[in-house]
């Protein structure tokens, strides 16, 4: 099978790294930016490429897998991830090509051999209301959330997966202590509305949404409660009340009683629409800004490889 490979090399994985050797017959792209994604991988597929393998980290697959859509549409290739960023919490969940030796292994494959490494895999796609944009991703949130991206990226210093832990719980502190603290207890301004039931409005202290399977990071899974729908979300209402108690629960999946009364709510839906007065955040990279965003929120199936 011959392989496209769209490689970041602004990836923390990639820094300062010369790329490895590829198989015989795969094309090689370089990306830096969402809007060089479209024409690197449309060039990949004219050089003949069956598979795009993603060299880089959750901000190069949401941008690949958006630019996908929008190229492809239904006849997008199958994408695998080289897991080169900083969390890889993609690849985590939905698998990944191993280094060399994947890429030689899913190169050596005959097309009916790929087609039974590749599965569908739910992202969410957001359609915003203001310009129309779309994007595709796999883990997204406001509130507390993005305070928690801005933490880990600008001020601590360890990298995969300990960033993000440490990242979770220094927002968590600082919204109990300290000069943070009563900014981030207010909140965001949010509007949410669950598979078109009547909306509710207020301010929101924290919400994440996710189509990945299982625990995102180690024991962090804050996601309960029941429902349809391949969209795992969380919603905490502003200002979070007994949170000091409810944190390692809600952070863990583990609701006592009392928290859907205090604002706690988790469930499943197949839609969101959602307008949000503050950061939105989708696989690590910020995709409205302060002032926030009306989006619609549903999945798209996307094909997805590992070797």
């Amino acid at each position: 099978m011959r392989l496209g490979v769209l490689r970041n090399p602004a990836s923390t994985g990639n820094r300062g790294r010369t790329p490895a050797p590829l198989p015989a017959g795969a094309g090689l792209e370089t990306t830096e930016a969402p809007a060089d994604c479209a024409a690197a991988l449309r060039r990949l597929c004219e050089a003949g490429a069956e598979a795009i393998v993603i060299d880089g980290g959750d901000g190069t697959v949401r941008a690949a897998a958006t630019a996908a859509e929008a190229v492809f549409g239904e006849d997008a290739p199958p994408l695998g991830i080289l897991p080169r960023g900083n969390s890889n919490l993609i690849a985590r969940r939905l698998g990944a090509v191993r280094g060399t030796a994947g890429l030689a292994r899913l190169a050596a494959m005959t097309a009916e051999a790929a087609r039974s490494l590749t599965r569908p895999a739910p992202a969410l796609r957001f359609v915003f209301a203001e310009d129309g944009r779309v994007e595709l991703g796999f883990v997204a949130g406001w509130g507390v959330y993005a305070a928690g991206r801005r933490i880990g990226a600008e001020e601590i210093a360890v990298r995969h997966g300990a960033q993000i832990a440490a990242a979770v719980f220094a927002a968590a502190r600082r919204s109990l202590v300290g000069p943070e603290a009563a900014r981030l207890r207010a909140g965001v301004p949010c509007r949410l509305s669950l598979d078109g039931a009547p909306a509710t409005e207020g301010p929101r202290f924290a919400g994440v949404i996710t189509t990945l399977p299982g625990r995102l990071l180690g024991p962090l899974d804050p996601f309960w409660g029941g429902g349809e729908g391949p969209i795992r979300w969380t919603d905490v209402a502003a200002p979070p009340r007994r949170l000091a108690l409810a944190l390692p629960f809600a952070l863990t999946g583990r609701p006592r009683r009392w928290m859907e009364a205090a604002g706690y709510r988790s469930g499943r839906a197949s839609r969101l629409d959602l307008r949000v007065g503050g950061e939105l955040v989708v696989d690590g990279e910020v995709v409205a800004g302060s002032e926030g965003a009306s989006v619609a929120v549903t999945t798209r199936s996307v094909r997805m490889i590992a070797a």
